[in-house]
């Protein structure tokens, strides 16, 4: 069953250009070192240049926990974290679906 994981990222302002370029080499990393057929998105919100949301998919818990345990996450997320005033993170299931089935 497809696993979701989301962020909210609340970035210092300021910092904004250097979260998205640690998030997008963070997020090649994960594609890379853990399965290149996931896909992870960030979002700026339209009203507040600082706020971000992520949004990626893993084909189950095994691959989402195999990723939060593979070489550079936890060093990854440590620099991700310094800057920002907060984050949160989620782990979703899909409770319903409009459009093309979900894989």
């Amino acid at each position: 069953m497809v696993v979701y994981t989301s962020w909210d990222w609340h970035v210092t302002p300021g910092r904004e250009a250097e979260f998205v370029e640690a998030w997008s080499k963070f997020a090649q990393r994960s594609r890379r070192d853990v399965d290149p057929t996931v896909h992870a998105t960030l979002l700026r919100d339209d009203s507040d240049a600082s706020h971000f949301m992520s949004v990626g998919s893993w084909h189950d818990l095994d691959m989402l926990d195999h990723w939060r345990q593979s070489m550079g996450f936890e060093t990854d997320m440590a620099r991700l974290e310094g800057m920002c005033e907060t984050m949160k993170f989620m782990t979703l299931k899909v409770a319903a679906h409009a459009g093309p089935p979900v894989v």
